[in-house]
């Protein structure tokens, strides 16, 4: 039941937000459920959430015309532990050259996140990402897919699960006008009073807790 309703809910954000959609680059600018291939070692992956992080070969698949050869690797901090999530969340590296004409053209780097603990969650993110676009314009645009994960050790065997595809840093910082910098600590005063009321607000209309803000 709560799958359907969650389904619903992103249609209707799909409608709202049509108008928002267009972008500079494709693959941001639908809010179509992307169906995806990604051909890779899966035991490798999930091997690397205890060791070292390293990019394996891969191939991403957009259709039967559109295979692209890509690099993975296991990302994240909490997401990557094996007693919190099935499988990790993936950084995708593509080369800019195989890409063109593709709904991928003009993405180097991406976030995947994967469906950890089951693909009502991920469901669920994206709806956060989508309803806090719906708030702010300074806000991760993100495209929903569907993948279908094939072990390359196996020949037959295969999971499809969602996932979410998050805008890179560098590109939100180029939309908003600004640039991507390192962490830093900021005075109270170098805050947009504005921008920090719809964080805070926002996380308590998700019931989130998980956050805080270090000055």
């Amino acid at each position: 039941m709560f799958f359907s309703r969650t389904v619903l809910c992103i249609l209707f954000l799909s409608f709202f937000l049509g108008s928002f959609a267009q972008g500079e680059f494709p693959l941001f600018a639908s809010d179509e459920v992307l169906e995806l291939q990604i051909h890779t070692d899966i035991p490798a992956i999930q091997g690397d959430r205890k060791g070292k992080e390293l990019y394996r070969s891969a191939t991403l698949k957009c259709s039967k015309e559109i295979s692209i050869p890509v690099e993975v690797k296991v990302r994240g901090n909490f997401r990557k532990r094996p007693d919190i999530c099935d499988f990790p969340p993936l950084k995708l590296k593509l080369p800019l050259s195989e890409s063109q004409k593709t709904p991928f053209d003009g993405q180097s780097k991406l976030k995947l996140v994967t469906h950890c603990q089951g693909d009502d969650l991920v469901l669920k993110e994206y709806l956060v990402y989508k309803t806090l676009n719906l708030l702010t314009e300074n806000s991760f645009k993100v495209r929903l897919v569907k993948i279908k994960y094939k072990d390359l050790s196996k020949t037959e065997s295969t999971e499809s699960h969602y996932g979410i595809i998050l805008e890179s840093v560098k590109h939100m910082a180029e939309r908003m006008g600004g640039a991507e910098i390192e962490k830093v600590r900021l005075a109270p005063e170098k805050i947009s009073e504005q921008e920090m009321a719809i964080v805070c607000l926002f996380n308590y209309m998700i019931g989130n807790t998980d956050w805080d803000v270090t000055l």
